[in-house]
């Protein structure tokens, strides 16, 4: 984190002043201006990603336009805004206008990648890129925990059931075909990479939130009764995906 405080004590709302002041530490940001031109300098190819939790303005804008000169950052306020509401809310609780603001609340057109859960144990996709740890392809229910000193060298965690999205009588499968069918959906449309971008309603009573990506308008129901709720008046044209 490029500040002096190291984001002790500190919490970061958005304000300019936050993250622009006498706390930056202006030696790590040249540094890390300096790293990023390198790496593009010598590998042309290369994608450059930063982890910083404080959301600061710029860190994925170019050097040229006085940005950090990151190609993505992830977005890391959206596994504690899930975590959240895992933990503390009961599903009819869930706010769409919440849940849409926590998913979109970055600078444009700065690219990120949002995730959920933890690094060991998580789905990762949204924002500009779609990343997927190791197992979570059919949402494996154990975290991966390596033998070390904390839990005593065990290697009960250390092991991925690849069997489990294979087994048909088992839910699994339709996490395991869904992750594919997200892949070969943006191969086909590119909606990732688009720069179109908008969101159109969060429905609080229906629990529906409708947006544009790129040639697709997505709506995503919420709603644990009303199955069947869907837009009864688009205003564009479009495809609906379920």
């Amino acid at each position: 984190m490029p500040y002096h405080h190291h984001g002790i004590n500190t919490t970061f709302t958005g304000a300019y002043n936050e993250y622009f002041s006498e706390a930056t530490a202006v030696a790590t940001v040249v540094y890390l201006m300096m790293a990023s031109s390198l790496i593009h300098n010598i590998l042309r190819d290369a994608t450059v990603i930063a982890e910083n939790v404080s959301g600061t303005p710029g860190l994925c804008r170019s050097v040229s336009e006085g940005g950090n000169g990151f190609d993505y950052c992830l977005a890391m306020a959206i596994p504690n805004k899930w975590i959240d509401y895992l933990k503390n809310k009961k599903d009819d609780d869930w706010s769409m206008k919440e849940i849409t603001w926590s998913l979109t609340n970055r600078g444009y057109p700065e690219k990120c990648t949002a995730y959920a859960e933890s690094h060991d144990q998580t789905i990762v996709e949204g924002g500009e890129g779609y990343l997927n740890f190791m197992g979570n392809e059919c949402g494996h229910p154990e975290r991966i925990d390596f033998p070390r000193e904390g839990n005593e060298w065990s290697y009960d965690k250390c092991r991925r059931q690849w069997i489990l999205g294979n087994t048909d009588h088992l839910r699994y499968k339709f996490r395991n075909a869904f992750d594919p069918a997200m892949r070969l959906l943006d191969e086909e449309f590119s909606s990732l990479s688009s720069s179109k971008q908008i969101f159109h309603s969060a429905n609080e009573e229906d629990k529906i939130i409708v947006f544009e990506r790129g040639e697709l308008a997505i709506w995503v129901r919420c709603h644990l009764y009303r199955a069947n709720v869907g837009p009864h008046i688009c205003e564009f044209s479009c495809d609906f995906i379920d």
